[in-house]
């Protein structure tokens, strides 16, 4: 299953392996799994990011600014997974289109990489 991770240092790694089970996709994130974005298009399956659900109350460093999601300060704290989930809800491969459409950059004087999605 391809998928990107990033890392509590906001570096983006574009990972092949077998589907996560819920263990190991909570030692990625540091605890428990929240999906806190998700996208459906026609045609493809869907785009999720998940990231820690108690992020902010363990004190995880921040990591990427997601403007697109509702958060607190709408900066994610902690690792970040994007995955792409299949119709009977089973993680499958992002697709190329998928991917191309994933962008973490740096603008000057922001403190956070943003992660951003495009349409």
């Amino acid at each position: 299953m391809r998928y990107l991770y990033i890392d509590q240092r906001a570096a983006v790694h574009l990972r092949d392996e077998p589907p996560l089970a819920l263990d190991a996709l909570q030692d990625l994130l540091g605890g428990y799994v929240e999906e806190i974005w998700f996208e459906r298009r026609e045609g493809e399956p869907r785009l999720a990011v998940l990231d820690n659900e108690e992020g902010l109350l363990v004190n995880l460093p921040p990591t990427v600014r997601f403007p697109q999601v509702y958060s607190v300060d709408g900066v994610l704290r902690g690792a970040v997974v994007i995955m792409a989930v299949d119709e009977h809800g089973d993680q499958t491969d992002l697709t190329d289109a998928q991917l191309a459409r994933v962008t973490v950059r740096s603008l000057a004087g922001d403190l956070y990489p943003t992660l951003h999605i495009s349409e």
